[in-house]
């Protein structure tokens, strides 16, 4: 049993029924090891939620980050597409991330220490500072309206966000196909005529 082992099924218990509903027991029990073992990687389940939280904040930076290199040569509205549809079928892919991303977002542990919280403000706010810029390129290219662009990296998120939790609640929908909608729709109220 290695430490990498312990997280991918922490990250299932933690997805599936939260941090607080998650016990150590459950965990080694799905492992097939006695609770004690666990303490040879982490000193407690919260050391062990922080590395999990801590795995998917790389992942989830990681996702966005190459979303946004890959589309950088793309004019600015297709590159918000391109983030927008690659971080949807990046959390799509994977049932239990996202899962544990909802949970993360909406329901984080009661005792969820302040550097979590803070580390997941942080780079939400690297992102958003990113999609802001791109919002700004696209209306310096006059591919999309005059707006405030904070504002409207902000939307985006929330849009991103609204669309997972939804298909995190309702699976048996065809997702990719409501993923470019829902981007069409938010394009039609934000792009020029010519853009």
């Amino acid at each position: 049993m290695t430490a990498q082992r312990l997280q991918e099924i922490a990250l299932r218990f933690f997805a599936d029924k939260g941090y607080d509903g998650t016990s150590l027991a459950d965990i080694a029990g799905a492992i097939g090891i006695k609770k004690p073992s666990i303490y040879a990687h982490y000193s407690s389940k919260l050391d062990l939620f922080l590395a999990v939280a801590d795995t998917a904040l790389h992942d989830y930076r990681q996702s966005w980050r190459r979303a946004l290199d890959k589309g950088e040569a793309l004019p600015a509205d297709r590159r918000l597409q391109s983030l927008f549809e690659e971080m949807g079928e990046h959390f799509l892919a994977d049932r239990t991330k996202l899962a544990f991303w909802i949970r993360l977002w909406v329901f984080p542990p009661a005792d969820c220490p302040a550097g979590v919280r803070d580390a997941f403000q942080t780079l939400t706010g690297e992102y958003l500072a990113e999609v802001a810029a791109v919002f700004r390129a696209g209306m310096e290219q006059g591919r999309l309206r005059p707006g405030p662009a904070d504002d409207l990296a902000h939307a985006l998120f929330s849009l991103l966000v609204g669309f997972l939790i939804r298909a995190h609640a309702y699976q048996d929908t065809d997702h990719l196909r409501l993923l470019r909608q829902t981007w069409d729709c938010f394009m039609f109220g934000i792009k020029t005529e010519d853009g």
